[in-house]
């Protein structure tokens, strides 16, 4: 919380460094689609960069961790912006920018807790994915992992970032929409979100620990008509790549052969299984000779080479 509290006040400072004229909204991850992250500043020199300094009189207040990157928001022709800050205890705020007052706060629903998920390293789950802003509709989308009667869900909410209100028609339950192709206790929302033309487009992957057979999901939805969603899921199932389907290749020769095996853990907490060693050694490679030596004495670069009387002793 102490770091989101940092990042939020060298965010102020950054977008009040410039002039009063250039106020840029943060409005996706990394300020663009590309991610490149990349902020103009037109009224940021390097002598007035040697100045930042934390802003003491800026004190904001939320409860929860942060994952999500927090965003600026700016309404036209307003003389204020706010910050918003998705929490993981499914609340959303929205912060005076000069002050960090709150000036509204929306709770979504209960988290989901540790013990509720197969695996994870985060408790409790609410909004891990940074949240994405339609400026021309002034609207807040973000996933919220919530934990409802039937167990965890995953739902996607648009917030009117004027009055905090849910727009009509969301949230939306991903795996309903999706007719139950999406395990919400086994997906994590933990991509960033995007809007483009005209749609919410919400990444899904898995928790941490690799755990159950998930999917790689990409989820779209329509601003417009939150009931129509299309989906784009990846075939191979409890790792989402090419990997997790070689492995499984791997092992089902393996159980054929009845070879040995050794085993090591991977970054991602699965085990994987790796051919034990050759009984017989492999032969040494022979490594091919790059240079010759060369004899200095006969050599083209020592000058021609004595003659030798014969008369001469040997």
């Amino acid at each position: 919380m102490r770091n989101a509290l940092l990042a939020c006040a060298l965010a102020v400072a950054l977008v009040f460094s410039a002039s009063t004229e250039a106020k840029q909204s943060v409005l996706t991850y990394h300020g663009s689609l590309d991610r490149a992250g990349r902020y103009v500043v037109p009224g940021l020199t390097y002598e007035r960069a040697r100045g930042l300094h934390l802003d003491a009189s800026f004190h904001a207040a939320f409860e929860g961790h942060v994952y999500a990157q927090p965003l600026f928001w700016h309404p036209p022709g307003s003389g204020a912006g706010v910050l918003i800050v998705a929490t993981e205890e499914d609340e959303v705020y929205a912060l005076d920018a000069k002050s960090g007052a709150e000036v509204w706060k929306r709770t979504l629903g209960e988290p989901v807790p540790r013990s509720a998920l197969p695996c994870g390293n985060i408790s409790p789950l609410g909004v891990t994915g940074a949240p994405v802003i339609d400026e021309a509709r002034a609207t807040l989308y973000l996933d919220a992992a919530v934990m409802r009667a039937n167990g965890p869900r995953h739902e996607i909410y648009a917030l009117s970032l004027a009055d905090r209100s849910i727009e009509p028609g969301w949230p939306l339950d991903v795996a309903t929409a999706l007719g139950g192709s999406l395990a919400p206790a086994l997906q994590n929302q933990r991509g960033a979100l995007a809007v483009f033309a005209g749609k919410v487009f919400v990444p899904f992957s898995g928790h941490w620990g690799d755990c159950g057979a998930y999917h790689g999901f990409v989820v779209g939805v329509s601003e417009s008509e939150p009931g129509k969603a299309a989906s784009f899921a990846t075939r191979a199932r409890g790792g989402g790549g090419h990997m997790g389907a070689r492995r499984r290749q791997r092992r089902r020769k393996v159980a054929l052969r009845g070879d040995r095996q050794h085993f090591s853990r991977n970054h991602l907490g699965r085990w994987r299984s790796r051919p034990a060693p050759r009984s017989r050694p492999r032969p040494p490679r022979r490594r091919p000779r790059l240079f010759r030596p060369v004899r200095l004495a006969h050599s083209r670069f020592s000058g021609p080479r004595p003659r030798r009387n014969r008369a001469d002793p040997a």
